[in-house]
């Protein structure tokens, strides 16, 4: 998903004013997580976060008013919606799906990345499973999975196209190359649970994309294999397999590091709500792991390196774990999740950075995602969540 553009002094002034504030002492641009542009103003001595979000409907915005006011009430320490002149929580910039929000700044600050130790990541973890206990059944859905197998089919394709073509250098041949090996392979499926609202734009497939012809519809849209096992896919040449139920909560949806906020080490704020969506739990703790556990490497051998850090990984699950302990079922699919992830992060990246990368975009180089997926083949995700692997911190 490409960023949107920004917002000059003017258009800032215009939004203050509609919720009765003046023009700003200081503005300046922040990374919240996410793909929106959002900036930090300075009004009558009160920090604020003005966001512009692209490509959301008016569902996705009351969503996450909900969800904020939700978590809010409970106790959670999660940015706070100013309301507007006509007392609303966003306002429609554009006819492309472009809202304006405006929110309290949230206190603390974004770890760097190298400043992130074992106990910060288990604190995250802590409240991550807070957040699920707490959404469990939420009286909304947001789905993000519907049509995302297609899409990430679509994107494979063009990426193919390209590489045949030579618009792609030819390292990264062999890298769509692995790519279509892990779309097509048999995999056990995520439940994706019921229909519901609107689905997320970037939304990770399903790890089934082509389901057996005698599958009957899911109730999120798509194809499900009947009640009784295993069925062949002739087409795909390959099988799948029904997919169990796992429950369904509020999911984050982002999770990465500028979206958390610290206080010496405590977390004091959770922020960038945008990609909030219902799902199984499995999908947040997953982007912990590969955003918070994965330690880049000082030397570069033929592009970005680094492994993850099993101290971190052990934090996490012990963290996530000692308020929501995970089902032997969930256990025994976190790797597969943790490679689908991977898979649809590194064609995402290519598509957008190498095919398409826009000026003045902030670029996202696939291959961290593509070492990271590398590290989760052939039973290194199994590895990795071994408890028995211990590492000092």
């Amino acid at each position: 998903m490409s960023a949107p553009a920004g917002l000059n002094q003017e258009q800032i002034r215009s939004i203050l004013s509609l919720y009765h504030l003046d023009e700003p002492e200081v503005c300046r641009e922040i990374d919240l997580g996410g793909s929106s542009i959002a900036y930090r103003v300075l009004v009558g001595g009160t920090w604020y976060v003005l966001r512009l979000a692209e490509r959301r409907r008016t569902f996705d915005m009351i969503f996450e008013k909900e969800v904020l006011l939700h978590l809010g009430t409970h106790g959670f320490a999660v940015p706070q919606l100013v309301p507007n002149v006509a007392q609303g929580t966003f306002i429609p910039w554009s006819s492309r799906g472009r809202y304006v929000s405006l929110f309290t700044d949230s206190p603390g600050r974004a770890l760097g990345m190298f400043e992130i130790r074992p106990k910060h990541v288990g604190a995250l973890a802590e409240l991550l499973a807070k957040l699920h206990t707490l959404t469990l059944n939420f009286n909304r859905e947001r789905v993000a999975e519907q049509r995302a197998g297609e899409r990430q089919a679509k994107l494979l394709s063009r990426l193919q196209r390209a590489v045949e073509k030579g618009r792609l250098p030819r390292r990264v041949a062999r890298d769509v190359a692995l790519l279509e090996a892990q779309v097509h392979r048999p995999s056990l499926a995520m439940d994706n649970g019921p229909k519901g609202g609107d689905a997320e734009p970037n939304a990770l497939p399903n790890a089934v994309p082509n389901s057996a012809p005698n599958a009957v519809p899911g109730a999120d849209g798509g194809r499900r294999v009947g009640v009784g096992g295993v069925k062949s896919d002739p087409k795909a040449n390959r099988v799948t397999a029904a997919p169990p139920e796992q429950p369904r909560c509020v999911l984050h949806g982002d999770l990465s590091i500028p979206s958390v906020r610290f206080l010496q080490d405590e977390i004091v704020a959770l922020v960038s709500f945008e990609r909030a969506h219902t799902g199984p739990p499995l999908e947040d703790v997953a982007r912990v792991l590969t955003q918070w556990c994965w330690v880049p490497t000082v030397e570069q051998k033929g592009g970005p390196a680094g492994s993850f850090h099993k101290t971190r990984v052990n934090a996490l699950l012990a963290g996530y774990e000692s308020v929501r302990p995970l089902s032997s079922v969930e256990r025994a699919m976190l790797p597969e999740v943790l490679r689908r992830q991977a898979v649809h992060t590194v064609i995402e990246r290519l598509v957008q950075f190498e095919l398409k990368r826009k000026k003045g975009e902030r670029y996202l180089d696939y291959r961290h995602a593509m070492q990271q997926l590398r590290a989760f083949l052939d039973g290194g995700a199994e590895n990795l969540l071994a408890k028995s692997h211990i590492q000092s911190a």
